[in-house]
């Protein structure tokens, strides 16, 4: 009669050896049971820890957001120290950038142009694109104000070169202006005509701006730089 190879016959694990394991593993615990609640109270203190670093961040925020606000309603002729000492504070976030931004334009306003242009060229660190570069266009008018139009251009200048800028068309007006007060009417006639030439993407009140700027410098008469 034919034989056939049969797989050899195992028994089935005995109750009492699953028994034998859980029972390591209590006994496990139970040496070690120190070390565990150890690092349990250790997990508890750092999930307090990081709750209490997430609330004092927040009542942080809260409270510059709310100095910020103050600031804003501070008359004109105090907005500047304003905004210089809760820059002092050291706060949170992208709120530096704001109050250099607010900072420069109240210096402006009062003529200190060579100031705010300091105070805009600070947030050149700033890890916010926009921000930079808004901050960038505030400084190159700060510095047109003031007749240092070859930096002032230097800075159009590269703004203009960033594609998908929303800055680009405002960067090349400001380059047009700096142009002609470096006495280069010709240059400043060939970039205002890009802007308001038909199929251009500058926005409306840019190619008005560049009309107004090229029949000014046509009619060989000057115009005042505008404020940021």
């Amino acid at each position: 009669m034919a034989q056939y190879n049969r797989p050899p016959r195992v028994k089935p694990p005995k109750p009492d050896e699953f028994i034998s394991f859980f029972d390591r593993v209590v006994r496990y615990f139970l040496i070690h049971q120190n070390k565990f609640y150890l690092l349990i109270a250790a997990v508890a203190l750092g999930f307090a820890g990081y709750g209490l670093y997430l609330y004092k961040a927040s009542r942080d925020a809260h409270n510059f957001a709310a100095a910020y606000w103050e600031a804003e309603q501070t008359p004109e002729s105090q907005a500047s120290q304003t905004w210089e000492n809760l820059l002092k504070q050291s706060p949170p976030g992208h709120l530096p950038e704001l109050i250099r931004l607010q900072w420069g334009g109240d210096l402006g306003r009062q003529n200190k142009w060579a100031e705010a242009a300091k105070a805009f060229q600070a947030n050149d660190a700033s890890s916010s694109t926009l921000l930079k570069e808004l901050s960038r266009l505030s400084q190159a008018i700060a510095l047109e104000n003031s007749g240092q139009w070859q930096p002032a251009y230097d800075l159009y200048s590269g703004l203009a070169e960033l594609k998908g800028s929303p800055l680009q068309s405002e960067a090349r007006l400001g380059m047009a202006r700096s142009l002609s007060g470096l006495g280069k009417d010709d240059e400043a006639e060939t970039i205002l005509l890009q802007l308001i030439v038909k199929g251009s993407d500058a926005p409306q009140a840019v190619k008005s701006a560049a009309l107004n700027r090229l029949v000014a410098i046509k009619a060989k008469a000057p115009e005042s730089a505008p404020s940021p």
